[in-house]
């Protein structure tokens, strides 16, 4: 459970400090400058949160930490209950624990989802694709997505490898650090949750049979890809290099025909 909090708006991230009494006593108010949302963050930043959660550091933690790395204070030591002892710019200073607590509300979407796709842009010298997939062929995004689909039922760390070997062309997904682990999985999640938006027919939730058992993910692509040929093998070629978000437009218009047709014929 929290510390209580002072109420405060959650549009800035405001410290009050006071200066240490070795350098001086001096008592001032103190403004910082955070980032306010996942779109927000640099690589570098993106990292450290990857890197944190990795450790197993996240809620309260993981807000506290962030607020101080961005906010440029080394922590020196935890002095008190009350106070943390902190260094910014040269200068020493006492940080009110009641103050941490208050400010890391401006940290709470830490927790939430991205509203919009967000990766890192470069790991070790790899450039990612584009962060909605734009440009990304439908068969490279079919062998996306059942990795993850593969993932969220086994949770083998071979199946990130192998979808940050698709975002990350060149890059050895088995030598991968964990961060990037987390940063593809937030990243896919994400996606998710953007394409559900952009086509809710074609992105419903896949049913389980009646004993429980997932739906089979080979014999799903394969309706797809049949879908979009109308059942001309020879245009498979031309399908799976179609861009990925013209092909899944031009799904989610044929599910959405089947929808309309069925709530017709029902009535």
């Amino acid at each position: 459970m929290r510390t209580e909090k002072k109420t405060r708006p959650i549009s800035s991230a405001d410290i009050e400090t006071l200066y240490d009494a070795s350098v001086g006593g001096k008592a001032e108010r103190y403004s910082i400058s955070v980032p306010k949302s996942w779109s927000e963050l640099t690589d570098a930043q993106l990292r450290y949160v990857y890197t944190l959660l990795a450790m197993g550091w996240m809620g309260d933690t993981l807000q506290t930490y962030c607020l101080m790395r961005w906010a440029g204070f080394e922590v020196e030591q935890r002095r008190t209950a009350r106070y943390w002892l902190v260094r910014h710019e040269g200068k020493l200073l006492q940080v009110d624990t009641q103050d941490i607590a208050s400010s890391i509300e401006a940290m709470d979407w830490l927790g939430e989802t991205p509203d919009m796709p967000v990766r890192i842009g470069t790991v070790d010298g790899h450039e990612a694709i584009d962060a909605q997939l734009h440009g990304l062929s439908f068969g490279d995004y079919i062998r996306l997505e059942n990795y993850y689909q593969g993932y969220l039922l086994s949770k083998n760390d071979k199946a990130v490898a192998a979808m940050a070997e698709i975002l990350y062309p060149g890059i050895e997904g088995e030598k991968m650090e964990p961060y990037l682990a987390y940063n593809i999985i937030q990243w896919m999640v994400s996606l998710k949750k953007l394409f559900g938006q952009l086509w809710p027919d074609f992105f419903r939730p896949a049913s389980a049979d009646a004993d429980g058992t997932p739906p089979d993910m080979r014999a799903v692509m394969v309706a797809e890809i049949r879908a979009l040929t109308g059942g001309d093998v020879t245009k498979n070629s031309t399908v799976l290099a179609t861009d990925t978000w013209d092909a899944l437009t031009e799904l989610n218009e044929k599910a959405r025909e089947a929808r309309e047709f069925n709530e017709k014929t029902k009535k």
